[in-house]
């Protein structure tokens, strides 16, 4: 019995160590998928808002603006093409090879 114990809680630990103790984690969650993790409802609208702020979506046409969760999620995807397409133009960049000129005269 006191086994069977200690092996429930050698499984349970992983589980337990998965839940968010910040605002939010970032985990992959498969293969092709990236899942933010919220604390709570409480700490998803924090981090929604806060998004909000910086992307400045109060100066949307209240008419026309998408909601609060859409509009951060596109933040949040246009942050990450930024970063890819950087990451690319300097791979690039370093597959540019500079002329040898040391045997000009």
């Amino acid at each position: 019995m006191k086994r069977l114990f200690i092996l429930c809680l050698l499984l349970a630990a992983p589980l337990a160590a998965q839940a968010p103790t910040k605002l939010f984690d970032v985990r992959g969650s498969g293969a092709t998928t990236t899942t933010i993790e919220y604390r709570d409802a409480a700490a998803k609208d924090a981090v929604i808002d806060a998004i909000c702020d910086q992307g400045n979506y109060d100066a949307l046409d209240p008419a026309t603006r998408p909601t609060k969760q859409a509009f951060a999620n596109r933040e949040i995807q246009f942050w990450l093409r930024e970063k890819v397409k950087a990451s690319r133009e300097k791979a690039e960049q370093k597959k540019i090879v500079a002329p040898d000129v040391s045997d000009l005269p």
